[in-house]
């Protein structure tokens, strides 16, 4: 019993560490379809024409991609106006927008709830010394921001450093 508890805890420990990088890696794929895609409709659909001036140009990806009133904005033609004007030719691509406004979304979210997460693996970090298979069955995730174990541990590991100050 008590091995199959130390494997699921461990399994849980891999995926809480693993999230991150799934969530970056499906985001990604994501992009690249919806690049794909506007790449396509660049050369099929009827372009769209909007003039910026110069100053006020919100690159996302130089040469390819603006921002324009929160709208991701492809590019397919650039060409320099007069009076500091530029006219762009392409395709607002509202899907990557929504894709952007949810990773946002999601990292402040992800902001809010790590530094639980931060102190959660403390406390595993703080465990593994000593004997695994009991304390690993005693810790649980915290469920609120007060942590009087990870606390009272912190003040009770100080280590006194015996060596001199450096001489000039």
């Amino acid at each position: 019993m008590k091995s199959a508890s130390k494997k699921l805890t461990g399994l849980l420990f891999i995926l809480l560490a693993c999230t991150p990088l799934l969530f970056f890696v499906i985001t990604e794929i994501k992009q690249q379809a919806i690049q794909h895609k506007m790449k396509q409709q660049l050369e099929t659909k009827m372009l769209q024409v909007v003039v910026v001036a110069e100053n006020n140009i919100q690159w996302i990806k130089k040469g390819k991609e603006i921002l324009i009133n929160g709208r991701m904005f492809d590019i397919k033609y650039i060409y320099k106006g007069s009076h500091g004007l530029i006219v762009f030719s392409g395709l607002y691509d509202d899907d990557e927008t929504m894709l952007v406004n949810e990773v946002q979304k999601k990292q402040q979210r992800e902001k809010k709830t790590g530094n639980k997460l931060l102190s959660y693996l403390f406390q595993l970090l703080q465990v593994i010394p000593g004997n695994p298979t009991e304390e690993f069955s005693k810790l649980s995730i915290p469920s609120n921001n007060n942590f009087p174990e990870f606390e009272q541990r912190l003040s009770t590991q100080s280590i006194a450093i015996l060596t001199p100050p450096p001489q000039i």
